[in-house]
């Protein structure tokens, strides 16, 4: 090919070409680097032109290549040149959709372990967090045996209509205020809330999306009496963002579902480590 930086002599032609044959005639030229294409069809509406269809392939080519090596430059992968300057443009395009469905699965595994390991962790901050707040607002608690042990009556039997229920979980602080004022109004003041903020900066994962976002969230409880008023205010929990967590009456349940808790973090500890 000639040099970038003087004037080579140019020669207009015109060729005639089967349309079955013209891709691999403009490959060839264009691996040799001497020919200049001219568009005959400037001017014309981009929909009307023969070949909008590979266009718009190779805009997909495109666009999953960039998806690629953005995926192994986030990784400090090398990419291996010498099946990419082998392969044609049917079995490039063939190559990339497999990968790029392959990359996509492992995207969403690995957020899926992450949203598992994030929603541990927020089960943990509960039991621990709880554990206080319950001790000193539950009713119709006594501490009996020699080793303290916190009880609660049964509130799922058809006696414990008088009786609190109560609701526990996590939710992204800014929407935490406005939480407080709708469980006032709605349950007209009949609720023991408590909240308490998270040390430990949380995660919410958009599977679909594919996208992770830090965000600081409280813990909350809340104490109501009987079970509509609990789901209610499980509704309005869920409908600003906050996340449910199951927490024992019991405090041998709870010190088991803790044990449990940490021996599963572990274990995704372990897992996100060699992913």
């Amino acid at each position: 090919m000639g040099s970038i930086f003087r004037s080579q002599k140019m020669q207009l032609v015109q060729m005639i070409v089967q349309n079955d044959a013209a891709h691999a005639v403009v490959e060839a030229f264009g691996e040799q680097g001497l020919v200049e294409f001219r568009d005959l069809n400037h001017g014309q509406p981009f929909h009307k032109r023969a070949f909008t269809d590979e266009v718009k392939k190779c805009e997909e080519v495109q666009r999953k290549l960039v998806a690629l090596k953005a995926a192994l430059d986030h990784e400090n992968m090398e990419i291996n040149e010498e099946l990419g300057a082998t392969a044609g443009s049917e079995e490039l395009a063939s190559m990339l959709a497999d990968k790029e469905e392959e990359l996509h699965q492992m995207t969403t595994q690995e957020l899926m372990l992450k949203k598992n390991h994030n929603s541990l962790l927020e089960q943990r901050h509960v039991l621990e967090i709880g554990s206080k707040i319950y001790a000193a607002q539950a009713p119709g608690t006594a501490l009996g045996g020699v080793s303290g042990e916190l009880e609660m009556s049964d509130f799922s039997s058809s006696t414990a209509t008088s009786m609190l229920s109560y609701v526990a979980g996590v939710m992204p602080r800014l929407s935490m205020q406005s939480f407080q004022r709708v469980i006032f109004r709605s349950t007209r003041g009949n609720a023991i809330m408590s909240s308490v903020a998270v040390d430990e900066t949380l995660h919410d994962y958009d599977l679909k999306m594919g996208e992770v976002h830090e965000v600081e969230k409280d813990f909350f409880m809340i104490f109501v009496s009987g079970e509509v008023l609990k789901s209610k205010v499980a509704k309005i929990a869920t409908y600003f963002g906050g996340t449910l967590y199951a927490y024992p009456d019991m405090a041998a349940d709870k010190a088991a579902m803790a044990a449990e808790v940490e021996k599963r973090l572990g274990e995704a500890d372990s897992i996100l480590a060699s992913t």
